[in-house]
């Protein structure tokens, strides 16, 4: 299982905000920001950090390589990959 690390706070309630809305679905950056309505440098800030810290898959647009697509870990798998135990 990959190492996930615990989110900020500040970060935390996006993705709940995500999750409700996306689950195991992928979305574009659009999606999310059409769907959060929070600013777009915000987002972006915001996915960097689940990227970063392993809550979120990003896979490249197969027509545009500029573009990605997201999916959230679902919560328990992320909580189980910060565990020490099954690292």
């Amino acid at each position: 299982m990959e190492n996930v690390k615990p989110l900020p706070k500040w970060v935390m309630k996006t993705y709940a905000d995500l999750w409700a809305n996306f689950k195991r679905s992928y979305f574009s950056f659009k999606d999310a920001s059409e769907k959060l309505k929070i600013p777009r440098e915000r987002l972006s800030v915001i996915i960097s950090e689940l990227n970063k810290s392993g809550w979120i898959e990003v896979k490249l647009d197969k027509k545009d390589a500029r573009k990605r697509d997201y999916k959230l870990k679902e919560p328990d798998e992320a909580v189980i990959g910060m565990s020490s135990k099954f690292n």
